[in-house]
């Protein structure tokens, strides 16, 4: 171990201490104004990425649906993410780590990590995590109800050698990818129980004619709360 004047402790031997824009591009997302003049109220335009979007769900690492669109128009006025692409909230609940899984464009509340390499994309996510709620603690009043896009680009970032961290993505990248698969899974299956348990309950359909009809070969267990699809 060896003492890091910028981080103000000791670290491995081999180490660094580096700014975050050092690792990555940090860039603001765009909201188009009046923004009011480009919501699509049909919900089919292109999504519309806001911060109420990821407080829903804050502990998974990433954002499978949006709940409101912009027109085509706003597109050039906002900014454009693709899936896989990690973004950090920036105002009302600051410091949120997500992987946009849709095609969208991004709220002026959002910052935008790209052009780092392959084997940062995880530990990335966990710095950000990790050091939200010390940034947050560390502010006083009102200051975090935005978080500065500069503030985040000097962000001291522990940062191992590269061959640690081609280790670390080894490990953690077959556990994000059955996260992921999980919660896909999961978003279909309470669309499946959304869907039939209101017809099951008033007797529009039974359950063995909803196996039949769509050739299921499910064990379909009831309780208060939920609907397993086995």
């Amino acid at each position: 171990m060896v003492w890091n004047e910028l981080l103000k402790r000791e670290i491995p031997v081999g180490w660094n201490s580096l700014e975050l824009q050092e690792l990555c591009n940090i860039n603001r997302g765009a909201s188009p104004r009046p923004i009011d003049d480009f919501m699509d109220s049909t919900n089919t335009g292109i999504p519309w990425i806001k911060i109420s979007d990821a407080t829903e769900d804050i502990e998974s690492p990433y954002l499978l649906t949006i709940r409101e669109c912009i027109i085509p128009e706003g597109k050039n006025k906002s900014v454009s993410v693709k899936p896989d692409t990690l973004i950090v909230s920036n105002s009302a609940t600051p410091g949120i780590p997500k992987f946009v899984e849709i095609n969208a464009c991004v709220h002026d509340g959002w910052l935008v990590l790209t052009n780092y390499e392959s084997y940062l994309k995880y530990y990335l996510f966990y710095v950000i995590k990790m050091v939200r709620y010390n940034l947050l603690h560390l502010a006083s009043g009102s200051i975090f109800k935005n978080l500065k896009t500069d503030y985040l680009k000097i962000l001291p970032t522990l940062t191992p050698q590269k061959i640690i961290l081609k280790k670390f993505d080894e490990k953690v990248k077959p556990i994000m990818k059955q996260i992921l698969t999980m919660e896909k899974e999961i978003k279909e299956l309470v669309k499946l129980r959304d869907t039939l348990l209101p017809l099951l309950m008033n007797g529009q359909v039974t359950l063995n004619s909803c196996l039949s009809q769509h050739h299921f070969h499910y064990f379909v267990k009831f309780n208060l709360w939920e609907v397993y699809v086995i």
